[in-house]
């Protein structure tokens, strides 16, 4: 372990490629000699080397009571939210199987916190981003598998609307709105994430009172609970690894429109709900758009049955503390392009190096989450 912890794979990239290790190995110590077994432990240290790092901090953070339940990284999965093993699952958790619940956000960059139901009560650490000793790495991805009840009245992971004892106003964000449940105490108390952001613990059996109930969970409103959370996620999560996502795009579109008209009906006003001018077109199934890259740099939009639509090409930059325009990233451009295609008031956040950045489009500006700082930004289109 000393000696794989020298080698220089070890810090430069993830170690995962065995004849680069062993190239290191020999070019770190020269003079030593190591046996077959010798190199077959160092690889095999090297390859799992984010099972050492992080051990300290893990051990030391579990004891905390209140690093549970924290939702601090805008681009993790929301607390609630339904997770199954990802691109990057460990190979020393292959025998973990079923989906889990999202039930907190490390303090520790990239990782977060899931209770699986076949372990109830028992918290688990995932990755789920870049940590401090690696890059882009997902253990997990967001599902649409409901939480099953076995033996159980309530368990984490359930979904629940407002019950015969409700007394706690809006906290649910209005009648109707679904909260994911987080976690489940003895005493008849569980604690519940609202879509709205709202965490709070509510009697389910405590003294007899149910200030919630539980939601079927294969009826259309769960469904489309679950589809949302994908649909989100997907934004953070590597592209092409989530095809269930596609499902819940069309579903979603209207997401923004149906809560504006519910707001408007509580406060008693008149006021029509929809699109007013994009009409919503029905694709049939096996029809599909497809951007295709040309050598001039410009995307069109290609039907299948031949019909081609031309697009401007869409590039984003940031403007530095020196005055200069900088490109972003390709995968990043795009993100940017996704959300602003979807609404053109909404917000994204975007990385810029190690630090994280909220772009504000409508004011054509990016404020960065950690310093507060604000720089310009904005959108050339090239015809």
């Amino acid at each position: 372990m000393k000696i794989a912890s020298k080698l220089p794979c070890m810090i430069s990239n993830d170690g995962n490629d065995r004849e680069k290790i062993l190239t290191s190995l020999v070019c770190t110590f020269p003079e030593s000699k190591f046996t077959e077994k010798d190199q077959d432990d160092i690889v095999e240290i090297c390859l799992m080397k984010h099972l050492y790092s992080p051990l300290r901090v893990i051990a030391r953070e579990l004891d905390e009571e209140d690093d549970l339940y924290n939702e601090r990284d805008p681009r993790m999965p929301p607390l609630g939210s339904r997770v199954n093993q990802g691109r990057d699952w460990a190979m020393y958790r292959q025998e973990r199987h079923g989906p889990g619940t999202v039930v907190g956000h490390s303090k520790e960059v990239g990782w977060l916190k899931v209770e699986w139901d076949s372990d109830a009560h028992v918290i688990r650490w995932h990755r789920y981003g870049s940590t401090l000793s690696e890059t882009d790495k997902y253990e997990v991805k967001v599902c649409d598998e409901p939480r099953i009840l076995q033996n159980e009245s309530i368990a984490t992971g359930c979904l629940v609307v407002r019950g015969q004892d409700w007394e706690w106003g809006r906290q649910d964000g209005g009648p109707g709105n679904i909260g994911s449940v987080l976690k489940v105490d003895d005493n008849g108390v569980i604690l519940v994430r609202w879509k709205n952001g709202n965490m709070h613990r509510y009697r389910f059996g405590y003294e007899g009172c149910f200030d919630l109930q539980i939601c079927d969970p294969f009826s259309a409103e769960s469904i489309q609970h679950l589809k949302d959370q994908m649909l989100k996620a997907a934004l953070y999560y590597p592209a092409g690894d989530q095809s269930a996502v596609k499902e819940a795009v069309v579903d979603n579109t209207l997401e923004t429109s149906s809560e504006t008209c519910d707001k408007s009906e509580e406060l008693g006003e008149k006021k029509s709900c929809g699109y007013k001018s994009s009409p919503v077109l029905n694709v049939s199934r096996g029809k599909y758009f497809k951007n295709d890259t040309r050598q001039d740099r410009t995307l069109s939009d290609t039907e299948t049955d031949g019909c081609t639509v031309p697009v401007a090409m869409k590039q984003w930059l940031w403007q530095d503390k020196t005055g200069q325009w900088i490109l972003f990233p390709k995968e990043t451009n795009e993100k940017i392009n996704m959300s602003y295609k979807r609404d053109q008031k909404s917000t994204v956040v975007a990385f810029i190096g190690d630090q994280a950045y909220r772009i504000v489009m409508a004011k054509n500006i990016q404020i960065n989450l950690k310093t507060r700082e604000i720089f310009n930004v904005k959108l050339v289109t090239k015809e």
